[in-house]
């Protein structure tokens, strides 16, 4: 059997477990403005990473190729595969890689769970290890609350009515990153939205 400890690390995701909750907030007692610029900032870095991901695939196809690491030539290869058909069936670049990169993340932790139950643990080991190497390439993941909060922030920089719950989404989903997945931000949107609408009644 594949050790638990590991699959809970490669399922988890290794980022996650040592990102605290004061990356994005610095104190319960913190200014609304003050939030906002710490959630910019987080923003902001985000989206080079997300800018540059492409060429950092590249790169790193490049250098796991003179390394003979088959692993990450495969994975690698796959990512940039899938890219390649997510720009030719869509009739131009994806505007979110971290989805790409999220979908191959749950393709494995599928295939992981199957392959366990299947009592193949060789197979569910070459899972977990391009599990590994595919999370190196998503974004940290935020602490509860977060989207929640931004999307406070958003309303507030909007002054959304309960009737732009399209435009906070949209500006939400800009915002997020590629951090949560699309349901997650359209329910954020209408929770903070929905509490505008609550507030303004009471």
């Amino acid at each position: 059997m594949i050790p638990r400890r590991l699959l809970a690390c490669a399922t988890r995701g290794p980022r996650s477990l040592f990102i605290a909750p004061h990356h994005f907030f610095p104190s319960p007692n913190a200014s609304f403005s003050f939030v906002s610029r710490a959630f910019n900032a987080s923003s902001s870095k985000l989206s080079d990473t997300q800018d540059d991901l492409l060429s950092r695939l590249k790169s790193d196809l490049k250098t796991a190729m003179r390394e003979k690491s088959k692993v990450r030539v495969s994975v690698v290869k796959s990512l940039l595969s899938d890219i390649t058909y997510a720009e030719k069936s869509g009739q131009g670049p994806p505007k979110d890689l971290m989805t790409i990169v999220r979908k191959a993340v749950k393709r494995r932790q599928d295939s992981i769970a199957q392959y366990e139950e299947a009592k193949r643990d060789d197979l569910a080991a070459t899972e977990v290890d391009e599990l590994a190497i595919l999370q190196t390439y998503l974004p940290p993941t935020p602490p509860p609350g977060a989207l929640d909060e931004l999307a406070r922030l958003v309303v507030a920089d909007l002054s959304a009515a309960p009737s732009d719950v399209g435009k906070v989404v949209k500006e939400l989903s800009k915002r997020a990153e590629g951090r949560w997945e699309m349901k997650e931000v359209a329910d954020a949107a209408r929770r903070a939205v929905g509490a505008v609408g609550g507030t303004k009644k009471a």
